[in-house]
């Protein structure tokens, strides 16, 4: 750190630094969104809605609201997440003269779009209580294949692979559509009663998303275990890996800002970037947080960061914000390097991180207390594995 001395009073203005913290957190999302396209066919009947609701807990094909994209599919945007679409084979009729077609034509001209734009993973839904594969949809199958699009066959209402011939639904539908047995996943959305009377429980879904991730790239598959909701534990996962993602990220802008400093006022600068990252970091975990609450975050995570740097002049910087929020005012200033807030930075948005997983059961909860010492744990954890990675 460059530690000059503070001697200089820095106007800051909660109500800009929010604003622009706000711009700022707005900006990187869209940098960094990855959006997921599900394409899911098959026949009327076949469980497509039940097997969407269930994965991401929305009835999004089965609202009827969807955008026609062409007579054959829709398009439903998710309220929960607004970077999925479903892109829905309502209504298909494989006998129809056009249907395979305008399937391939929407296919063909979808590798053009945008890659945010482009169809990730297709899941073709055939009911296993059909016990058959009809010829369009074989050919269907291949033509989607052909088209190189990330592909699985997903056995809808599994409840008896064997028929009463010992004939596997499964082998049979794997040798028709001639892929690999992991191409292949039977699942079952809903708990049914047997007519004994015993309960068989949803199956499937989780070796259908594990599937489905191998056959993406990293940022789609983060995206659709994030976006689901059906795994608790691979969402908590895949959230704390893609707030990790984007720590690194706002560090490196506040290391940029701090590298062509203007002279006493680098906490000025920095301070809408953090705020930003604390806003994107607890978007991902679903909370809302005001303009006081980030500041006071940050003030406190800064005070708690600049001890466990041991830069007694952050600390003291820190602790003068906390005592003038909500309104802020003027702190004094003073320069900071740019590996010193890369670092701190860093820090505090693992720390914030940890602190968030801690306590996901209760997250509305939590944001009342911000006392330096609840937060010291998780700051020395993300320190202590902060200076690992830079010795590394």
């Amino acid at each position: 750190m460059s530690n000059t001395q503070a001697s200089e009073m820095i106007p800051v203005d909660l109500s800009a630094a929010f604003l622009q913290a706000q711009t700022i957190y707005k900006e990187v999302k869209e940098a960094t969104k990855s959006k997921l396209n599900i394409l899911i066919v098959g026949k009327t009947g076949y469980g497509k809605s039940t097997l969407i609701n269930t994965i991401f807990d929305e009835k999004l094909a089965q609202s009827g609201t969807g955008k026609p994209i062409t007579q054959e599919i829709k398009c439903y945007t998710s309220t929960k997440q607004p970077d999925l679409a479903i892109y829905d084979s309502r209504g298909l009729e494989l006998n129809a003269p056009d249907t395979i077609t305008n399937i391939e034509q929407f296919l063909s001209s979808n590798h053009s779009k945008d890659p945010n734009e482009q169809i990730h993973i297709v899941w073709f839904c055939i009911a296993e209580p059909s016990r058959r594969l009809e010829n369009p949809e074989i050919e269907l199958f291949k033509a989607i294949k052909q088209h190189k699009f990330p592909l699985v066959a997903v056995i809808t209402k599994a409840s008896q692979d064997k028929d009463e011939n010992g004939q596997s639904f499964k082998a049979f539908v794997q040798g028709k559509l001639n892929i690999d047995e992991s191409q292949v996943v039977r699942t079952r959305a809903l708990e049914i009663e047997d007519d004994d009377g015993n309960l068989q429980k949803p199956k499937g879904i989780d070796e259908l998303l594990e599937q489905s991730c191998k056959y993406m790239d990293e940022g789609k598959a983060n995206a659709l275990a994030r976006f689901q909701a059906y795994n608790k534990e691979q969402r908590r996962q895949a959230n704390i890996a893609h707030a990790k993602t984007l720590v690194n990220r706002y560090a490196a802008s506040c290391s940029a800002a701090a590298a062509t400093p203007i002279p006493f006022s680098d906490i000025a600068i920095l301070m809408p970037i953090q705020i930003g990252m604390i806003l994107h970091i607890s978007n991902i975990f679903g909370i809302n947080i005001s303009k006081e609450n980030a500041a006071q975050l940050v003030a406190t995570l800064t005070s708690v960061v600049g001890a466990a740097f041991g830069l007694r002049f952050l600390t003291q910087i820190a602790g003068n914000l906390l005592k003038i929020i909500p309104g802020l005012g003027s702190v004094t200033g003073g320069a900071i390097n740019a590996t010193i807030a890369f670092g701190a930075t860093k820090v505090m948005g693992n720390a914030y991180i940890a602190y968030l997983d801690s306590n996901i059961d209760h997250l509305t909860d939590i944001l009342t207390d911000f006392k330096p010492d609840i937060f010291k744990s998780y700051v020395d954890s993300a320190k202590v594995q902060y200076d690992k990675t830079a010795k590394a």
